[in-house]
């Protein structure tokens, strides 16, 4: 299929699936290959995001959870680990709302445990 189309979307995300843990290079190209045919998919932006935390590479999966809430805003997990992740990097400011919407949505949820564990961390890094 992809010797046929290259921007087959669904090709490119299912090679790319299978390919994340021997060859995470090619699993980011094909998955950015992906992701310009389905602009939408936040699974794709999430599974890069993965790729780069296993590497340590911070900056790359903070760029990769920024695409994913640009898809969805409302992504709870993604906003606490985007906030998260700012936050260990000191980027307090940058940190706060994402934080903050994460812990809304857990409330709003009755997840009580995940939303204090986030209020613990915005007390230790509001100003």
């Amino acid at each position: 299929m992809l010797q046929l189309r290259p921007g087959h979307g669904d090709a490119n995300l299912a090679l790319a699936n299978l390919l994340t843990a021997n060859d995470p290079d090619e699993a980011l190209r094909l998955y950015n290959r992906a992701l310009s045919a389905q602009p939408r998919n936040k699974e794709i932006p999430r599974a890069i995001a993965a790729i780069h935390q296993r590497r340590g590479f911070t900056s790359a999966e903070i760029v990769a959870y920024r695409r994913l809430l640009e898809i969805d805003p409302d992504d709870a997990a993604a906003n606490r680990t985007l906030g998260t992740l700012l936050a260990q990097q000191r980027r307090h400011a940058e940190a706060i709302p994402f934080l903050e919407k994460a812990a809304q949505h857990y409330v709003r949820q009755g997840d009580r445990q995940t939303a204090a564990e986030i209020s613990r961390l915005l007390g230790e890094i509001r100003p």
